[in-house]
């Protein structure tokens, strides 16, 4: 995390400036396309660990499966809630606590609209409480910065 600190206190010219925050929704998708990935990851390691007497057309039908599937949607969104929070932050060139705010607020929005959409409750509440948690933690580390009070 002091690379927050570190990357906010070097001189940028108006142009790289202007291509930080340009690229700070380019971070926020890379966040969420590690995260899908990882996920998909995951569901592969499930997967393969089901018993061959359990697998019918490609599909686990182990009792534990569905558990797991919900518990890795849940570890995903969580997952991709940290990294776009904490992505974002680090990509603005500067206003890191209001961009760290700003980014949460709107994945939340995002959250919830995925979250109706799929009628998945659990992975937005883990998206939620990661995505606060990480705000939180960036939020206390920049609030003591005379620099960037924001």
């Amino acid at each position: 995390m002091d690379e927050l600190n570190t990357l906010s206190r070097v001189p940028h010219s108006r142009l790289t400036t202007t291509a930080r925050w340009a690229l700070v929704p380019v971070a926020g998708w890379l966040g969420w396309a590690a995260a899908v990935s990882m996920g998909f990851a995951m569901e592969s390691v499930a997967t393969s660990i089901c018993p061959d007497r359990l697998m019918i057309s490609g599909m686990c039908t182990a009792g534990w499966y569905p558990i797991a599937l919900e518990c890795i949607t849940c570890a995903g969104a969580a997952i991709a809630a940290a990294l776009v929070v904490l992505l974002c932050t680090t990509m603005a060139p500067s206003r890191k606590r209001m961009a760290a705010r700003v980014t949460f607020i709107v994945g939340a929005g995002i959250a919830l609209i995925l979250s109706i959409a799929s009628r998945q409750l659990y992975p937005f509440i883990a998206a939620l409480l990661s995505g606060a948690l990480v705000w939180r933690i960036i939020d206390v580390r920049l609030a003591s910065r005379p620099v960037d009070s924001a």
